[in-house]
């Protein structure tokens, strides 16, 4: 597989991925409903600079660490309480949406939430120690060159898709009442809640095993 290869079956790999709803995509959808289409950019920012160093982990051989059944485990739990404090903060802003500055993830830092949320999930880890990898032995055959032709396919991907999925909710903001708001962030914290039950279930199963 040529350069152009990679390129594009990493871009249509990762925007398969992508479309999966996921605590990703419902930080999208919540924030840029709030405050307009460049959350979407913002947030890919953050999820592509966390993947950029798990790129430069595996490339120097963390590949096995991460495969850990106690590393595993321990994002897992971690991860789903970071969800479970997103949940709570979009819980608490929808009680008081458009009148009091509350909730921290809606106001807080797009790139910061692109970060935890892909932190936070352990499948997340899962796809870049067997996929991921596979693809950076396969590219480095073209060097670094071949590995940053595989990341850029990759996150461009996600920021395609990310782009759109703001672009929807932020041109609906205009149209979007308090109450209609209010109805998102419920929704959203709901979906926070569930992604952190299951990732906390994962990683204490996780645990167990190691």
């Amino acid at each position: 597989m040529g350069l152009t290869g990679i390129f594009i079956s990493s871009f249509i790999i990762a925007f398969s991925g992508a479309m999966m709803p996921g605590p990703m995509f419902t930080a999208t959808m919540l924030m840029s409903s709030k405050r307009g289409f460049t959350s979407g950019p913002v947030i890919v920012m953050g999820h592509g600079t966390l993947e950029a160093l798990l790129v430069i982990l595996l490339y120097l051989g963390f590949g096995e660490l991460l495969k850990d059944h106690m590393v595993m485990g321990s994002i897992g739990v971690i991860g789903g309480i970071t969800l479970l404090w997103m949940a709570y903060e979009a819980f608490g802003f929808s009680g008081n949406a458009l009148t009091e500055n509350r909730g921290r993830l809606v106001n807080g830092s797009a790139y910061i939430a692109g970060i935890l949320t892909s932190l936070s999930n352990p499948y997340w880890i899962i796809w870049w120690v067997t996929i991921g990898l596979s693809y950076i032995v396969l590219s480095f055959k073209y060097g670094i060159i071949g590995i940053v032709v595989f990341y850029t396919g990759h996150i461009l991907a996600d920021l395609v898709w990310y782009s759109i999925v703001a672009l929807s909710f932020g041109y609906m903001k205009r149209f979007i009442s308090s109450k209609g708001f209010r109805a998102i962030t419920v929704i959203s914290g709901i979906i926070f809640a569930g992604f952190s039950a299951y990732f906390v279930w994962y990683g204490i199963n996780s645990l167990i095993k190691s």
